[in-house]
């Protein structure tokens, strides 16, 4: 469980580190707004180990993350927040 944990929240500082890429200063018109993603995937990755912990994800993580309203959600705020940084 730790591992897991651990990794996910290692995915995020791994993102962290790509937003100080020259490559994003390239590819996006307002690169600070990506900077709101990290949060909304630390949320997102927390919530679900902690439905996992509780025993309450009954499916693959892929399918239970594609019925949950919360994971939609979270999911449609980063395309949100990626289609804002490419238009600004």
């Amino acid at each position: 469980m730790s591992t897991g944990i651990s990794s996910g929240l290692i995915s995020v500082l791994i993102f962290a580190l790509y937003l100080n890429s020259e490559t994003v200063r390239k590819m996006y018109v307002f690169p600070p707004l990506l900077w709101l993603i990290t949060p909304v995937l630390i949320y997102w990755i927390m919530r679900m180990w902690s439905v996992a912990i509780r025993r309450n994800m009954h499916d693959d993580p892929v399918v239970f993350a594609v019925r949950d309203w919360v994971s939609v959600s979270c999911g449609v705020l980063i395309l949100a927040l990626l289609f804002l940084s490419t238009q600004l």
